[in-house]
């Protein structure tokens, strides 16, 4: 078996229901391959002259967004028999799914590529290009 834990990083995109759908097929070829789903919600806050702004509404439409997409995995992976957990977590997208990853041993992450090349990928940066160059384990991009 070439991987124990697989941790899927998941925004709700097309891209990473495709994503969750690989990590599912892999997982099946084992009962004893665990699946971890998690979404990460990023808390906004931004500098108007010397003090801080947060745009907590936004992060209260995020919250809740989050809240149903975690309710909806768990139904859907409520039929899987590997070992299974769906988490939202509060953080930096990148780098919560390096901490996750670690903290939970996981040895394979899977991930929906956005497509930014190029300039934009220069300019912007990718949650999926950080991951890559960063984790200290495999990480399978769906395209």
């Amino acid at each position: 078996m070439f991987c124990n834990k697989i941790l899927v990083a998941f925004d709700g995109s097309e891209l990473s229901e495709k994503a969750l759908d690989k990590a599912v097929k892999i997982a099946q070829t084992s009962p004893d391959i665990a699946l971890h789903v998690i979404m990460v919600i990023k808390f906004n806050a931004f500098i108007a002259g010397a003090y801080p702004v947060t745009t907590e509404n936004v992060y209260e439409s995020d919250l809740l967004y989050g809240n149903e997409i975690v309710k909806r995995l768990e139904g859907e992976l409520s039929q899987l028999e590997n070992p299974h957990s769906v988490s939202l977590i509060q953080g930096s997208p990148e780098n919560e799914i390096l901490h996750f990853a670690k903290e939970q041993g996981s040895d394979l992450i899977i991930m929906g590529s956005r497509g930014l090349t190029g300039l934009k990928e220069m300019l912007l940066g990718s949650v999926s290009h950080y991951v890559v160059q960063h984790a200290e384990v495999p990480v399978l991009i769906i395209k």
